[in-house]
């Protein structure tokens, strides 16, 4: 399936960032399911979150920020120049709101959002681990909706050593189009105002 030839790409990327020294080591199965459990109990330990980012695309790229709230199950992301976009996450719902005007609301169940939120719930129900590039120090988890692989899949990127951080998620939508999001500095345990989660009036 040619979610492989994504991870394929991932592993020269990886292989650039973690230097010729590193040996690559693609597990699945059990092994991969293993690693996936310590990404969550990692992201589990993170009550709040707010850090900038960048947005890649093949079209260019937008930086942003996040702001999470593991507590209110809720995320906000914030696109800069030019998208402009909005993206709320309040538990089971995700709304976009472009920055042309449209509104568009889907499931958060399946999408790398959910792994945020739910790490272990969602490793227990909606999300298939496909398979692991491990690198020593790096990680990247490639994920997808369970029995639902061909409707696209995501990469988490996670720093595992000297100690565990998400450095990015990559996306591959159904029609194979990638986008990126980079997180910057990462600052946790922030009281964050409710307001920042409520829609746009």
């Amino acid at each position: 399936m040619w979610y492989r030839s994504v991870l394929g790409v991932l592993a020269l990327a990886a292989m650039t960032l973690a230097g010729p020294q590193t040996q690559a080591r693609v597990v699945k199965g059990e092994a991969a399911n293993k690693i996936a459990a310590a990404a969550a109990d990692y992201i589990s330990s993170i009550d709040t979150l707010a850090s900038d980012f960048n947005f890649v695309t093949a079209k260019g790229k937008s930086n942003g920020h996040i702001f999470m709230d593991r507590g209110t199950q809720s995320i906000r992301m914030q696109f800069g120049e030019p998208l402009n976009h909005l993206l709320l996450v309040t538990g089971p719902l995700t709304k976009f709101f472009g920055g042309n005007g449209t509104i568009v609301e889907v499931a958060t169940a399946g999408t790398p959002l959910s792994f945020l939120l739910y790490p272990k719930k969602s490793l227990a129900t909606n999300i298939q681990v496909l398979e692991v590039d491990d690198r020593g120090a790096n990680v990247f988890v490639a994920v997808a909706e369970r029995d639902n692989v061909a409707g696209g899949q995501a990469i988490l990127h996670f720093q595992r050593e000297p100690t565990w951080r998400l450095i990015d998620w990559g996306v591959y939508d159904q029609n194979g189009t990638f986008s990126k999001t980079v997180l910057g500095i990462q600052e946790t345990g922030l009281r964050l105002d409710p307001a920042l989660f409520a829609a746009p009036e």
